[in-house]
């Protein structure tokens, strides 16, 4: 399946996408400034939460911050998800070591 784009499937920042953060606005109801790196994280965060929320594990929510969940729901973990996730519980396995 294809990949589908937005702020949960770019790599780097946590949020990168003008319309993410349309949404995170509405959601919270103040402004999320995806160039303040605070904010941005802490939407990130947020984001992120609510994806281990409904996914139940943090691979899947990984998966799925990354992905992007309908794409996650629909097509599986694709093989560059996979790829990431496995990267982010290495590194995080290392720092808890």
């Amino acid at each position: 399946g294809a990949r589908v784009g937005g702020a949960r499937g770019m790599p780097g920042r946590a949020v990168d996408a003008p319309r993410a953060a349309e949404a995170g606005t509405a959601a919270r109801g103040t402004p999320v400034a995806v160039t303040d790196p605070v904010d941005n994280a802490a939407f990130g965060a947020a984001i992120l939460r609510e994806d281990l929320t409904t996914f139940g594990s943090p691979e899947l929510a990984l998966a799925a911050y990354y992905q992007g969940p309908t794409s996650l729901r629909n097509d599986g973990m694709l093989p560059d998800t996979q790829a990431y996730v496995g990267g982010i519980l290495a590194l995080a396995s290392r720092l808890n070591a």
